[in-house]
């Protein structure tokens, strides 16, 4: 019984545009690490950098963990598997799955203020690659919102017919 077709097809598009993201990010991150006259499409200016947050302290392990952890691995890595678990996740139409998506997706987003903050504020910087996930991860929080109340809904309105 596929209820959701729209909201499971949106939700996985903007996931695999988020994974693309990631996928590209992690490989500047290693080019940027390996060639130190590379210079990725993404650093426009000075301050519209992607190499700059990347290589940041921020730019692994959150910025929270220390170099000798087993976590601190680029930032990118975590983008890829949470954009291929949700955009997996996407597909399924039960209300409790969508609820561990929808909260996921919401970390995600406190996840992305926190780096908007250290973007701005810390680093004085504007990464697009960074803030186009920001855009990736608000889209999915409104058509993951919105693919759990028509869920709840029509889960409202079975238990109604059988009463």
């Amino acid at each position: 019984m596929v209820v959701t077709p729209f909201y499971n097809y949106a939700i996985s598009f903007f996931c695999i545009i988020g994974l693309g993201l990631s996928i590209y990010a992690y490989i500047v991150e290693l080019q940027v690490e390996n060639d130190s006259k590379y210079v990725a499409m993404c650093d426009i200016s000075e301050h519209m950098s992607c190499s700059k947050a990347f290589k940041s302290e921020y730019g692994k392990g959150l910025g929270l963990v220390s170099k000798d952890s087993i976590f601190y691995k680029p930032n990118s890595l975590l983008g890829i598997l949470f954009y291929s678990l949700t955009a997996t996740l996407a597909q399924s139409n039960s209300s409790i799955i969508s609820r561990l998506s929808y909260w996921s997706i919401f970390l995600a987003n406190l996840t992305s203020l926190y780096f908007a903050y250290i973007l701005y504020f810390k680093l004085y910087d504007f990464c697009i690659v960074c803030v186009s996930t920001y855009v990736v991860n608000i889209i999915c929080l409104i058509l993951t919102n919105l693919k759990l109340r028509k869920l709840t809904a029509l889960e409202i309105d079975a238990t109604r017919k059988t009463d």
